[in-house]
């Protein structure tokens, strides 16, 4: 009889139920946030957090590294948040001079020239959302799809249709995380939902979360803290530039922010263009990564075989 619980081949809790136990562990302390008052102390937590939860799922549920889920803490991994996060920038500046040259928005004014401009408010910003990049692409991708690709692994023929499902699944999750958003619209999750995917493609094809936290930073701090657009439905009170948009709802997204538009789907391409760009410039492959590739058990096997081969 086939153990429901646990696979008896990998001697771990079977993947759907290492992901239920991830999400709601998830879910439940990051609740806790909304009891501290101070911003910073905030994402502090929540940092901290999916920090710990990291470890603990990877290392004890998993059974896994934390490479294999996508941190590779080194000088590299660093550089490519960077990457990442210029990649962002570069396709939020598109979304909003798209916007401003078609007259859907207009400049009313800049942060320096308010009264009391607060360009902390604007530096808050720019934590929080490096620190909503970080736990949100460690928890929907680095986890979430990589234990639905595992799951999926015995059931499908090839590793690419195992990948595709998860990045499907797990986009899927990511949209529905943002249907409780100020200012929600049915679009909107449906858009949130193909950023998961976007996010998804530089992870696959590296093995590495660093590029998606990058871009997924610059996306958010762009859109609020720099150009003035609501991010996820969210109304951000201090940007370097003042807008307002004039109209054009299935163009701009309305209330929600681009990410509910017509134009948060062009900076989606933009990103995936730019990102397939900087793969060929640094002549690397735009496929699956090996750690897509193999099977929990063929990882395992092949770990063995290089501590035999190191004795």
């Amino acid at each position: 009889m086939i153990n429901p619980f646990i696979n008896e081949e990998e001697l771990r809790l079977r993947a759907g139920w290492r992901i239920l136990v991830f999400i709601f562990l998830y879910f439940l302390l990051l609740g806790f946030s909304a009891l501290i008052p101070n911003t910073v102390f905030d994402y502090t937590y929540r940092a901290l957090i999916v920090t710990a939860l990291v470890i603990i799922v990877v290392r004890f549920l998993d059974k896994r590294t934390a490479s294999d889920a996508g941190f590779q803490i080194n000088k590299k991994w660093f550089k490519e948040i960077g990457v990442g996060f210029l990649i962002g920038f570069i396709a939020v500046s598109v979304v909003f001079l798209l916007e401003w040259s078609t007259g859907l928005l207009y400049i009313i004014g800049f942060e320096w020239e308010r009264v009391q401009p607060n360009y902390l408010a604007v530096g808050y910003f720019l934590f929080q959302m490096m620190i909503v990049g970080y736990y949100e692409e460690a928890a929907f991708r680095g986890l979430l799809l990589k234990n639905i690709t595992e799951g999926f692994q015995d059931d499908y023929t090839t590793a690419r249709k195992a990948v595709v499902t998860a990045v499907l699944f797990s986009s899927i999750l990511f949209g529905l995380a943002h249907a409780g958003n100020p200012n929600v619209t049915v679009v909107g999750v449906v858009n949130i939902m193909v950023a998961g995917i976007m996010l998804a493609i530089p992870y696959v094809i590296t093995g590495s979360l660093a590029l998606s936290i990058g871009i997924h930073a610059a996306w958010n701090f762009a859109l609020g803290g720099v150009f003035g657009f609501n991010v996820s439905g969210l109304v951000v009170r201090n940007s370097l530039i003042l807008i307002n948009q004039d109209g054009g709802e299935i163009w701009t997204g309305g209330a929600f922010g681009p990410e509910a538009g017509i134009m948060g789907i062009i900076g989606m391409l933009v990103i995936i263009g730019l990102l397939f760009v900087y793969r060929i410039m640094k002549k690397e492959p735009i496929t699956l990564h090996p750690s897509f590739t193999q099977t929990y058990l063929q990882k395992v096997k092949s770990l063995q075989d290089a501590d035999e081969l190191s004795e």
